[in-house]
């Protein structure tokens, strides 16, 4: 049996590790992100929002009301979008036509899976009377909430050229949509200056060239933070990556570890995001923690290990599947595919690297003081009990005691 490290030093660890357990087990739930499609007509605006559950949690009104929105059934979610999610868009989502404020009402909610919600808005009873009208969007959705964090990547199209469409991201800093229609609902301009599709209304070739090329930027930056904050906050997989490099590998040998697990998760995201292949949540949860326990076990009992990057490979697969329920909602079509993929595994990338900053460190000071077997060993203990807790309440949707 491996022998303990000092309580000092295994209570330390223990306290650090116990600390990624505080969110959900769920970890790719608690995403604050989500998107929607708004859709012009003449006297009318249809909007699907997308949301994972986590920024409606923050809500107040639900905090204090004790909802479980997952186990609601809709009737019941109708009810509480009536008395609660209604009232808190009409603070918080604002749309205004030739300046005149319109209200925004909830036409429909429903589940989507286990952790996402549909949202339909409408907008009606207006006129379109210019021959050139102002639209304006003030969404200040969940930012309050969230502490900033929660981003909205939103579509814009008209119904009468739906090969067209503008994208704009809600953010705290660019909270504010700016559009114009003509008298029939088409879009003809829009404040983020990207219209992809066949044809073009803004007048400066160049111009809407150069403001299609900020605009491809702007969303590169916002998945690259977006593969950033998963791995950061995405505990699962830091520990998934602890345990595959606490068995003391070189710089050299953990960076390739890292690549080939990346290179790995990217070949099943695209996959599952084009729903090529289709697995249930619930199983791949359960295998990510899993992979968990594997690595963490293997640490502890074989003498050997040699070619770890291929274990990181092969479970990198399954990881692929647990990213991909973030990326579904924001491939409205394939056209945006590619660099959604491209960027957000460039953040996952630096994110991975961030971890390994914070974390070689750390292992180079236990080092000095313990042997390396033993660092391993009480490393890896832990990180079983944290896999084998998720994979119990994943699984079987159990939760231990003390956890």
């Amino acid at each position: 049996m491996p022998k303990l490290l000092t309580k000092k030093l295994f209570l330390f660890i223990v306290i650090v590790l116990f600390s990624f357990n505080s969110t959900s087990a769920f970890a790719h739930d608690i995403m604050m992100m989500g998107s929607s499609q708004w859709l012009f007509k003449q006297n009318k605006i249809e909007v699907n929002l997308e949301l994972f559950t986590a920024p409606l949690y923050e809500v107040k009104e639900i905090i204090t009301g004790g909802f479980k929105l997952e186990s609601l059934t809709n009737e019941e979610l109708k009810q509480v979008a009536h008395k609660i999610i209604q009232p808190y868009i009409n603070k918080k989502l604002s749309i205004l036509i030739n300046d005149k404020r319109y209200p925004v009402k909830i036409s429909n909610i429903v589940k989507s899976g286990t952790s996402l919600m549909k949202i339909s808005l409408i907008v009606d009873n207006f006129i379109l009377e210019k021959e050139i009208n102002s639209v304006k969007i003030d969404y200040k959705l969940f930012f309050e909430e969230t502490n900033n964090e929660h981003a909205n990547i939103a579509y814009f199209f008209s119904s009468n050229q739906s090969l067209d469409k503008y994208e704009y991201t809600f953010t705290s800093f660019s909270s504010l949509w700016e559009g114009k229609l003509n008298n029939s609902g088409s879009i003809i301009s829009s404040s983020s200056d990207n219209l992809s599709g066949g044809n073009n209304s803004i007048s400066s070739k160049n111009q809407n060239n150069s403001a299609s090329n900020n605009s491809f930027l702007e969303h590169a930056v916002q998945f690259i933070l977006l593969g950033i904050k998963h791995i950061l906050i995405g505990y699962d997989h830091i520990l998934f990556l602890l345990a595959l490099i606490v068995i003391g590998l070189s710089f050299k040998e953990t960076l390739g570890i890292i690549t080939a697990f990346t290179v790995a998760h990217s070949i099943t995201l695209f996959l599952a995001v084009l729903q090529i292949v289709k697995l249930n949540p619930r199983f791949v949860e359960s295998a990510i923690a899993l992979s968990i326990c594997y690595v963490a076990f293997e640490n502890i009992f074989r003498k050997k290990i040699n070619h770890r990057w291929v274990l990181a490979f092969g479970f990198g697969l399954i990881h692929g599947f647990g990213f991909a329920s973030i990326l579904q909602e924001f491939a409205i079509d394939k056209s945006n595919l590619i660099y959604i993929i491209l960027s957000f595994n460039i953040g996952v990338e630096v994110g991975q690297l961030l971890v390994l900053l914070f974390i070689l460190p750390i292992l180079y000071l236990l080092r000095k003081k313990f042997t390396f077997k033993s660092i391993t060993e009480n490393v890896s203990i832990i990180v079983f009990i944290f896999g084998f807790d998720w994979l119990i309440e994943r699984a079987f949707n159990i939760k231990l005691p003390g956890f």
